[in-house]
């Protein structure tokens, strides 16, 4: 009778820790984040005479890959890996700039071609690209940037907390350059401001400010 409750016992604790795994799992998989970002944008990339032409593209940061299509297609114009990329900000908050520069290293694959036995052979060359993607909000930008920013240093968006506290950091210094409204005085205004001057200015030179502002009313 013993063995018989305890081998009752061991089969409710048996359900029971299945059970809690099952919850632990389902709970694991809701929290996760898709590591994705997708949008489109106006992009340009570095061309041999150095002139710039924008062209809208759609792109999608997959993980720490960088995939540009064209509109509505879903095949691949280039893909680029983002891991040890560098970033720099073109940003003019009052002429609504937003501007990332991406810098990757681009692999080059040529041929050369050996006179003593004509045979061919091929060679890879790295060098440096610049990518130009231009983002029409703050708040645009802002996403983009701290997404490239973390897959540079191999970090996905699967870590929600840490993407969204970079978008915040970077549109807190967007707010710190934003011009604020400026105060524009009315004549009655300003011929007050002049009459209060009389402790810091002397009479001659009030009467002559006064005079110039009748001029202009």
């Amino acid at each position: 009778e013993k063995q018989c409750l305890g081998d009752q016992s061991n089969a409710r604790q048996s359900r029971r820790d299945r059970a809690d795994g099952a919850t632990h799992e389902s709970g694991g998989g809701g929290g996760r984040r898709q590591a994705v970002l997708e949008s489109t944008l106006k992009i340009c990339r570095e061309n041999v005479l150095g002139m710039k032409n924008y062209k809208k593209q759609k792109l999608t940061l997959n993980n720490l890959t960088l995939i540009q299509c064209k509109p509505g297609s879903s095949d691949p114009l280039s893909v680029t890996e983002l891991a040890g990329c560098r970033l720099t900000p073109e940003v003019n908050v009052a002429s609504h700039k937003f501007l990332i520069r991406l810098t990757h290293l681009k692999q080059t694959l040529s041929s050369q071609a050996n006179e003593v036995d004509a045979a061919t052979t091929a060679t890879t060359s790295q060098q440096d690209e610049n990518l130009w993607i231009q983002c029409e909000t703050a708040k645009e930008y802002a996403k983009w940037y701290a997404a490239l920013k973390l897959a540079s240093q191999k970090k996905t968006l699967a870590n929600s907390e840490l993407y969204d506290k970079e978008v915040e950091s970077i549109l807190s210094v967007i707010r710190l350059q934003t011009p604020g409204p400026q105060s524009v005085l009315t004549k009655e205004q300003v011929s007050s401001k002049l009459a209060d001057l009389g402790d810091y200015m002397s009479e001659r030179l009030i009467k002559k400010a006064k005079s110039k502002e009748h001029l202009r009313k």
